[in-house]
């Protein structure tokens, strides 16, 4: 029933390293121990800031000036931290514009990429700093670059519901139904993540409602799947198949009694949906719920309420 198990886990574990990779310097030394009763007569000279590592935190501070005058004494501007973030990429994400647009008139390289291809445009997006984007767009940013997940910069924005971020790259004609290595689309991350606001906005877009992931689930099955009734509702009116089925033969509604979520299970049935369709398995959604209610899974979904999920479906 591996099926089941992809849930908006799948985006979020990913993010923390992400996030990491977008911001981190190198940490403040940490406090050294003693040593010695008797120090060296001569202890070994501090270690110095490189120019490199100065231009790396002067951009993420957003200090313009310093910036200058650091490239203007040679620093390296592709310098780059362990983690592979240029000082582009740091005040990108930090959202300082005019470091960035600094930066972008040295000539900095508007494509380099993170140790896990993140770029400046990208982390922009993550934190909706549409006036950085805009600079980098108008600097030639790669629009439908991918990271090593496949994460374009409108599925990010969409996953984290960077409404600014998502309008911009959909007015500059960013790949609506551009996917990951999982095939999802910025619709169905949106969905899985429970963004009802961005899945709003990408279905005024045109996004395909009843595109899937490879394994078969669509944006209501995602949503149905962690929860997220208000986009379960949304998705609702504007038309999705509610009997739509995976690979497995899953349908929406044994998504929501899979894992608890009695409030999806409530609008769905409202909306008409089938209870007697049988997966794979040879269960059907009411004959899930009632098997997690007797043998309730380690750890409970988030909101989980099984009995309420029996009691919904048996009437």
């Amino acid at each position: 029933m591996a099926t089941f198990r992809r849930t908006r886990k799948r985006f979020r574990a990913a993010v923390p390293a992400l996030l990491l990779a977008l911001t981190a310097l190198a940490a403040p030394a940490s406090a050294q121990d003693n040593g010695p009763a008797h120090a060296p007569d001569n202890p070994p000279a501090p270690v110095q800031d490189s120019p490199g590592d100065r231009l790396l935190k002067a951009a993420k501070d957003g200090n313009a000036s310093l910036v200058g005058s650091l490239l203007d004494q040679g620093a390296v501007i592709e310098s780059k931290d362990k983690n592979g973030n240029t000082a582009l990429i740091l005040a990108s994400s930090a959202g300082k514009a005019d470091v960035v647009k600094l930066l972008l008139d040295r000539k900095a390289d508007v494509e380099a990429k993170t140790n896990g291809g993140l770029r400046a445009l990208m982390v922009a997006a993550l934190h909706d700093h549409a006036d950085v984007m805009t600079f980098l767009l108008d600097d030639k940013a790669d629009i439908e670059a991918k990271d090593s997940r496949g994460y374009t910069s409108l599925y990010i924005a969409a996953a984290r519901g960077r409404l600014a971020a998502i309008k911009l790259l959909l007015d500059r004609k960013a790949e609506i139904e551009a996917r990951d290595e999982s095939g999802y689309t910025p619709l169905l991350v949106a969905a899985l993540e429970g963004e009802v606001d961005a899945v709003r906005l990408l279905l005024d877009r045109k996004a395909n409602i009843e595109a899937a992931e490879d394994k078969g689930s669509t944006a209501l099955g995602t949503a149905a799947m962690n929860g997220h009734a208000d986009v379960v509702a949304l998705l609702l009116d504007r038309g999705a198949n509610i009997e739509a089925k995976d690979k497995s033969g899953t349908t929406v509604l044994m998504y929501a009694a899979f894992n608890g979520h009695a409030d999806a299970v409530k609008i769905l049935l409202a909306h008409g949906a089938k209870t007697d369709p049988r997966n794979t398995s040879g269960k059907n959604a009411l004959e899930w719920a009632r098997k997690r209610l007797a043998e309730p899974p380690n750890p409970l979904p988030k909101g989980a309420d099984y009995a309420a999920v029996v009691a919904l479906l048996e009437k």
